[in-house]
This record gives C-alpha cells, structure tokens and sequence, in this order.
C-alpha cells in the first residue's frame, strides 16, 4: 500500500515538474515573439543577420571584434533560419526574422534556465515540484529586480534592438550556464564521456568568444576554481601535478579568455577607442563608469533589495543555529558574492575604456546581478529543506514576487512600439521589392504619414545594409540603391 502512495506521490511529482517546464516554455515564447518581439530597427539590426564571420578563429589584429565569435556566427544563423524555413511558409519577411530570433532567445533562456535547475538540483538534491518552483522563482526575479516604475522598465533579458540580445544576452546566459554546470559537476567532468567533454568544450569556446563584458563570468568563476584548488593543494601537501591535471577545464578557459582579451586589444575596435578616448582624462571616464552604475543599480525595486536582506537574515539566523546544515550555503553565497564583486569591478574597468555609458546598460549590469538572483533562490530552497513547514509558502512565494513584476500601466514596453517598428519594416521592404521588379535599381521611400520613428544618423548605414541583406537572401535580383525622403 505504502508503495503504491509513493508511486503515486512521484507521478503527481513528476507531472507537476512537467507541467511547470510547459508553462515555462509557453510563457517565454509568448513574451519574446508575440508581445515582446524582437523586431528589426536598426542598422545594425539589418546589418547582423546578414553579417557571416568569415572563419571562427579569433585573429590577432585582423577584425573590428577579433574575439566576438558566438554573435557574429548565431544571429546570421537565426536570420537564415527564419528566412528559409519560414518566410517560404507565407509568413511575412520582418515576421519570419522576428519569430525565429525570438525562438534562438528562448532556446538560450531554457538552457541556462535548465543548467540552474542542474546546479541546485546536485548540490541539494531536491526534485519534483520543489525543484520547479525554485526554478520559477528564479525565473521571475530576473524581471522584478528592476522593475522600479508604472512602465518603460527593464529586466535581466533586456537588450534592447535585436543584434544587442544576441552580442550580449546570448553570450552571458551561456557563460552563466556554464558556470552553474561547472560548479554542479566540477569533480565528475573527468569521468565523462569524449562526447559530452567535445560538447563542454564548444560551449566553453563559444562563451569566452563571445564577447569581453560576458566572458568575464566564465573567466572569474575558473580563476576562483583554480585558486582555490592550489590553496587546497598546498594546505593538505598533496601532489601538485595530479591536482593540477584535474583543473583541465578551468586552465583552458583562464589560456582562451587571455588571448580574447590579447586579440580584442589589436582589434579594430580597441584602435578606435583609443583614438576617441585621449580627449577625456582615463580617471573622469573611470568616475562617470562608477556614477553611472550607482544610477543604474539605484533603479532596482525597493522591495526586492528588502527581500533580499530578509532573506540574508533568515540565512544568517540559520546559519548561526544550524551551522552543519547550512555551511554548504555559506560557502555557496560568499563564493557568488565575490563573483558577482569581482565582475562588477571589472564592468566598470572595462567600461571606463569603452564609454561609461555601457555600464547602464541591463545586458551588462545582469552579468553581476545574477549573481543576487542565483543566491535568493537557493537561500530559499536551503530553508524549505531545512524548515520542513515552510514548503507550504513556496507557491504563495512565487505569486507574490510575479505580482511584483506587473503594473497597472505596459510594464516592460519601450518608448517604439513594436507594432510600428514591423508596420515600417513591411512598409521598406514591400516599396523595394516593388521598385525591383518593375526593374529599377534605385528607390525612393517616402516617410509614411503613421510613423512616429525619427530616422538618425545611422540613416545611411541603414539603407545600405537593407539593400544588402535583402539582395543577399533573394528577396530582390540587385542591389538597390535606396534614398529616404
């Protein structure tokens, strides 16, 4: 009898933890393809899914980003998807593009999504529907730690234009899913199969090339990995050489994000910037980095930091009580905490160099407030294990904090509307493709009464990437030559 109770408990489980991953999915496609699409609108935008690197070895002195391997290789690859699998399907061109970026994002998303549900699940061994709402939560936060007003707020997944979700969000959930596989399994790798290691070791190319502001994440979390590891050497005088040839992985991400950073440096880019930035003092850019990020970091929710230190607290208490059972956590929390200080540090570095405008950016600030929002979700996973009881508030949990993410006013949308943006999209393309198959070469798109969008200084840069991209996928015979009116 009491087997078949317990039979019944894990199907019910196991169902629930289904049902919680479908919502998740469903919930994700419909925020990133139907009301939140990514559609195109800038020139780089039209630039980039048309932009295909010409080999993936990153160069020295050869490239504007030498190093910027994953976006320059997945946008195109997501464009030509939705170009050739669903634009033939009827579905219009900017739609097409739209729908199939939208769903790489998802994919990227549920994969980093999975590899936290992996990481709490080793190191806590919890599953079922404990595990799915942890997950949730986790989930949900990424939209609530910044969301400070009625409307126009930004999220964790925030990029913006459509190539800054790819040369920036993509690149940090990939190095943040690496790091939560790598802390879960960080002593079983070396028993893995060849297949799964040639696996692990693609994603780890693709992430320290990605670009510099994401690489960090995987970069920091080896550092503290292989430092730690020789502290633990020397302190039990163990064999140096053996400890050291199980630190593969961590050594070969430390020579890879080295040489990123080596031929990032001769890049056309790093010319440029030094070029651009001797007008200003290096201490006064330093300075706008720092007062720019404490703006930024100022406009996250009031009662997320609040539940924060509620549960730091709680973490605390329980720690001091239960020193045995929460170590584990502690440990956890000090080692995210210095991951997250250490990338913040080097955010503001880095963008000190860049502009000190970057650093407002919430695709950056994300590679340290992450860091936050892993934590919150395993402190209160550490004591729903702990305090038996209080698994009963779990779901209560996850609907107070989702009810913190909503207002009474479009809480995530930005001052273009996405209806507009795809209306002149098809408007561009339709007026092009016309001229084209009338047979002229050159056009003239008039500014339609409806559009509210300025066009900017990128206006030039913009028609001829346009042209390009259209001509490239066969969508007109010639290169046309394009005039805004």
């Amino acid at each position: 009898m009491s087997k078949t109770i317990k039979d019944k408990s894990d199907t019910l489980n196991k169902c629930c933890y289904l049902s919680a991953w479908i919502a998740i999915i469903v919930s994700l496609l419909i925020f990133f393809i139907i009301s939140h699409p990514l559609v195109l609108r800038s020139a780089d935008d039209w630039r980039y899914i048309n932009y295909w690197r010409d080999n993936a070895i990153p160069m020295l002195g050869r490239g504007w980003n030498p190093a910027r391997i994953l976006p320059e290789v997945l946008m195109p690859l997501a464009g030509s998807f939705g170009i050739y699998f669903l634009y033939p399907l009827g579905i219009s061109f900017t739609r097409a593009v739209s729908i199939s970026l939208g769903l790489f994002l998802v994919i990227f998303i549920c994969i980093y999504l999975r590899s936290f549900e992996l990481m709490i699940k080793k190191l806590f061994d919890v599953t079922g529907s404990k595990l799915s709402i942890i997950t949730g939560i986790f989930l949900v936060s990424h939209f609530w730690i910044l969301r400070s007003s009625q409307s126009g707020n930004s999220h964790l997944f925030d990029g913006g234009d459509p190539n800054l979700y790819f040369y920036y969000i993509i690149p940090f959930l990939l190095n943040y899913s690496l790091v939560f596989i790598l802390f879960a399994y960080r002593n079983n790798i070396s028993s893995w199969n060849n297949h799964r290691k040639a696996v692990l070791f693609l994603a780890l190319y693709f992430a320290v090339f990605s670009n510099l502001f994401s690489s960090i994440i995987i970069f920091v979390y080896a550092g503290f990995s292989f430092i730690l590891a020789t502290i633990r050497i020397i302190k039990k005088k163990e064999d140096f050489r053996r400890n050291i040839c199980n630190r593969k992985v961590e050594i070969a991400v430390i020579i890879m994000w080295l040489y990123s950073l080596l031929a990032e440096a001769n890049g056309g880019r790093a010319k440029s910037i030094k070029n651009t930035a001797q007008s200003i003092g290096v201490l006064e850019r330093l300075f706008q980095s720092i007062n720019n990020s404490l703006i930024h970091l100022s406009n996250m929710n009031k009662y997320y930091i609040l539940f924060s230190i509620i549960l730091l607290v709680c973490m605390t208490f329980f720690a001091l009580k239960r020193k045995k059972a929460f170590k584990k956590m502690t440990q956890i929390w000090i080692l995210f905490a210095l991951n997250g200080i250490c990338i913040y540090i080097y955010q503001v570095l880095l963008c000190s160099i860049v502009g000190p405008e970057y650093i407002t950016r919430s695709s950056v600030a994300a590679t340290y407030l992450i860091c936050s929002v892993a934590v919150n979700a395993m402190i209160i996973l550490c004591i729903v294990i702990n305090v038996k009881e209080s698994v009963v508030l779990l779901p209560i949990l996850l609907m107070i904090i989702s009810s913190m993410c909503n207002t009474s006013e479009p809480a995530y949308d930005s001052a273009l509307s996405w209806k507009t943006l795809m209306r002149l999209d098809e408007y561009y393309i339709s007026t092009i493709v016309e001229a084209d198959q009338n047979g002229e070469t050159e056009v003239i798109i008039h500014n339609p009464e409806w559009n509210s969008i300025q066009t900017n200084d990128s206006e030039n840069l913009l028609r001829v990437y346009i042209s390009s991209t259209l001509y490239k996928y066969r969508i007109t015979n010639n290169h046309m030559n394009i005039e805004f009116d």
